[in-house]
């Protein structure tokens, strides 16, 4: 489980517990890699198939469109998440985040697939039900949460725990911000038949 704290020197040479907080900075520093958004946008042999197995002019014409998720454009949606991993980039003062170490920011790129066609808002486009996908996020209550259940052994492939199934819950605040969180799913797991990627041809 998560450490308590260790010992740490301030500037004045006084020594001091890390509290939690600092410790999960530090282990996010030491788990990050660059994040390089043009790579990941870049052409792979996905987008190209995605191109190829358009079924109609409409869908050819917007299947080579990017999309990035984050946990707001989620909120409604019941996911399973398979794992997750951090990323470091240059800080963007348009995003308040906490996550900030070494002059670098921090965020999560998680990956998942929907559970159910549940979503807040009913004009958001999603991924279908089924199909892997990616989104990031820097929300200090849902990477709170992945760090907890990645302690307690929630990802680890022998786990007892079963899959990691969650309902992104989000509350909105004035100024068009909203808060998300990670809850329990109702009713327990759910099934999904994981889409698989076909064949261009």
């Amino acid at each position: 489980m998560a450490s308590k704290g260790q010992p740490d020197t301030t500037g004045n040479g006084t020594v001091q517990k890390a509290s939690p907080f600092q410790l999960l900075l530090r282990r996010m520093s030491e788990m990050a890699t660059l994040d390089n958004t043009a790579e990941r946008q870049s052409t792979t042999d996905a987008d190209i198939s995605k191109i190829l197995t358009a079924e109609n002019e409409s869908e050819m014409w917007e299947s080579d469109d990017f999309d990035s998720w984050n946990a707001a454009k989620l909120s409604g949606s019941d996911i399973e998440i398979e794992w997750f991993e951090v990323k470091k980039g240059p800080i963007d003062p348009e995003i308040q985040s906490p996550f900030i170490y070494d002059n670098a920011q921090l965020f999560l790129l998680v990956h998942s697939f929907r559970l159910t066609d549940r979503k807040a808002d009913k004009n958001q486009n999603l991924p279908p039900v089924g199909q892997e996908f990616t989104w990031n996020t820097s929300a200090p209550r849902i990477v709170g949460k992945l760090f907890w259940m990645l302690n307690a052994g929630w990802f680890d492939a022998n786990s007892d725990h079963g899959p990691v199934q969650v309902h992104i819950e989000g509350t909105k605040l004035s100024g068009g911000r909203s808060v998300e969180k990670l809850k329990a799913i109702e009713g327990g797991p759910i099934t999904v038949k994981v889409m698989a990627e076909e064949p261009a041809f």
